[in-house]
């Protein structure tokens, strides 16, 4: 079947300001809907970066500034933002390089820039309805409910990143129980605001692996 274009009934406009979307789409195997979901989680996971990396670089903490770059050069690109991907880069190579006066002075672009990728996707999400966050209570954590849920969050990683956020978050809850888990939970969480989804399988089997022994 020959995918839909954008702009007919799809939900993704045919342009977005500051946006590559064909490229964005080719990434996702022209897929709309993964499309839309990754640029909304995008738009709720990096809110507080900017801040976050600042922080970061006011702290002489170089290596979690480092850390932020690459997570936001590779999540940009992925939806297509490719200013913002190319000034996290830019920033990323500075910070390995200890060239530190130089991302600095980078601030205030790489600021206006997440700042505009940022409102850019609010403005898109206006008037459309994004799937409501469910708010989970602690459940008791047992062998079969934590199978049920990796199992579901693998189903929807390919069919509705939504739902698997929403389970990842539901898991990393059951997870406050055990430290171990609570330290698998972070690296789950960190590797799906990436959108590397081939870590977070194997993340994920590597747990149900170790849970069933």
């Amino acid at each position: 079947m020959t995918p839909e274009p954008p702009g007919q009934s799809t939900g993704i406009p045919e342009t977005l300001p500051g946006f590559n979307l064909k490229d964005a789409l080719y990434r996702v195997g022209n897929n709309w809907t993964l499309l839309q979901n990754i640029l909304f989680i995008f738009h709720r996971t990096h809110q507080s970066t900017f801040d976050q990396f600042i922080k970061a670089v006011e702290s002489l903490d170089w290596d979690l500034a480092t850390r932020i770059t690459h997570t936001v050069k590779g999540g940009a690109a992925t939806i297509g933002a490719t200013a913002l991907s190319a000034i996290a880069g830019e920033l990323e190579a500075l910070l390995k390089e200890k060239n530190h006066q130089d991302v600095r002075q980078l601030f205030p672009k790489f600021q206006s820039t997440f700042n505009e990728a940022l409102k850019n996707i609010e403005n898109y999400k206006t008037g459309l309805d994004e799937p409501t966050a469910n708010h989970h209570a602690i459940e008791t954590p047992t062998q079969e409910l934590t199978n049920q849920i990796i199992d579901n969050i693998i189903f929807n990683l390919t069919n509705d990143l939504s739902a698997a956020e929403e389970q990842i978050k539901r898991l990393s809850i059951i997870d406050q129980h055990n430290s171990v888990n609570k330290c698998f939970s972070v690296e789950l969480i960190h590797a799906f605001e990436q959108f590397d989804i081939r870590k977070v399988k194997d993340l994920l089997n590597q747990r149900k692996n170790i849970s069933s022994k």
